[in-house]
């Protein structure tokens, strides 16, 4: 996955974060994207994206 590479490179956008995290809820991966919206919140709080994707794991809608 080219997001990964993005990442492990040092890329620091939010947008990738994002992407990431979005791509393991659709490839049904919760645990995972779980996980990367755990990772992604201290650095990037602040972006309505990243915060979309905590509420969503809050209300539950990223599938166990």
């Amino acid at each position: 996955m080219n997001l990964v590479k993005a990442i492990e490179s040092g890329d620091k956008r939010p947008q990738i974060y994002y992407n990431y995290t979005f791509a393991l809820i659709k490839e049904n991966s919760p645990a995972k994207a779980k996980d990367a919206i755990k990772n992604a919140l201290p650095e990037f709080f602040s972006d309505e994206r990243i915060r979309f994707l905590l509420n969503q794991y809050i209300r539950g809608n990223i599938p166990d």
